[in-house]
């Protein structure tokens, strides 16, 4: 065989071989090839089933994150000044969308549209923006006084609903039919204002929490269209999440001046409401949203009192109708952000700026 042949067959057998391993690695064959590790320089894991890991650029912000098909949204913190990024899952390219802003997003569900406000004082003018995620740019939607306080997307993609000094204020994506539902009071220790709205599934109603000038308020609920407001629970209580059926609202009790917190369920489906506690009180808890099912939902619980230094931020799953709890596999030193995306996926990110992907069993 000529040296020319030669070289052409191991040529082709080097080919063959790589790529049978590319395929047996984007299957999940070789072992220790479920977890991916990106760093500045390394290519994304493939799509898919597996975990996936993402060493971001920047430290995230508590609360910061949504995911939306391929991507995820966060927002970085710099020594105290907010900003937003755009993540690429899985080859985790940044994109920055905005800087100097207020600390909560959203997402519009079909992952077009993504809502801001730019950074304020207490009693400063405070800008709601809204930017074309496909198009880029951005424009703004309205005035108010800032901070914000939390702002939502209508279940259909055409209202947003935020939270200011203003109180509980909802409006059109192009600007129009802009209305204060619930009216806030901001005026030294009589302060009452509204914060973390939610749109309900069908988008009909919105759920929100109190806060006071000293601890939290109840949970009550707005109907977009009449502005009636029903009171829920009694008091102590923040970050109402709806079910994905509509029928039941996870959230979050944390008593004024106390060292923990527990994460409770309200059944909506009868005509009057029924209370469930999840935990049991002994550490600080804290129910961050469903599975897309409606049969899980996700608790984050930090160490007890009294717990070792250095104990870990833990994530959890409970099944809601028999109130079981199950440790997923992750931890954090100090506080982590995480959301149920729809493709069945649990996304994490570290208050370092580690932002992870995990399947739950």
């Amino acid at each position: 065989m000529t040296r020319t042949a030669l070289r052409f067959v191991r040529c082709s057998l080097i080919r063959i071989l790589t790529t049978t391993v590319l395929v047996a690695v984007a299957i999940g064959i070789l072992p220790g090839c479920a977890k991916h590790r990106l760093g500045d320089d390394q290519a994304g894991p493939p799509a898919g089933n597996g975990s996936l890991e993402i060493i971001l650029k920047h430290e995230v912000a508590p609360r910061g994150l949504a995911v939306t098909g391929s991507k995820a949204y966060l927002v970085t913190e710099d020594d105290g000044r907010f900003g937003i990024v755009e993540v690429s899952l899985p080859d985790g390219k940044e994109r920055v969308l905005a800087e100097d802003t207020a600390q909560n997003i959203a997402v519009s569900k079909d992952g077009k549209f993504l809502a801001f406000g730019t950074a304020s004082e207490w009693d400063a003018p405070c800008e709601v923006r809204l930017v074309d995620l496909d198009k880029g740019g951005w424009k703004k939607l309205t005035d108010t006084m800032g901070p914000l306080r939390g702002l939502d997307f209508s279940p259909g993609g055409k209202t947003l609903v935020f939270a200011s000094l203003e109180g509980l204020v909802t409006i059109g994506l192009d600007g129009s039919d802009r209305k204060v539902l619930v009216e806030g009071k901001a005026n030294g220790e009589s302060t009452v204002l509204q914060w973390r709205p939610v749109w309900s599934p069908d988008g009909t109603k919105i759920a929100y929490a109190v806060s006071y000038y000293e601890g939290s308020g109840p949970i009550s609920i707005v109907d977009a269209n009449t502005g009636a407001v029903l009171t829920l629970t009694v008091s102590d209580d923040i970050d109402p999440v709806w079910s994905p059926d509509g029928k039941s609202i996870l959230y979050t009790r944390q008593l004024y001046g106390e060292d923990h917190s527990d994460v409770y369920i309200a059944d909506l489906a009868g005509a009057q409401p029924q209370f469930k506690r999840l935990t049991e009180g002994d550490a600080p808890y804290w129910g961050l949203g469903w599975s897309p099912d409606g049969r899980y939902v996700l608790v984050q619980r930090a160490p007890s009192p009294g717990a070792p230094e250095g104990s870990p931020v833990k994530l959890l799953m409970c099944e809601v109708r028999e109130g079981k709890f199950h440790e997923l596999p992750a931890t954090s030193p100090k506080s982590m952000t995480a959301t149920w995306a729809p493709d069945g996926f649990i996304y994490y990110v570290t208050e370092g700026g580690k932002l992870t992907r995990i399947k739950p069993k």
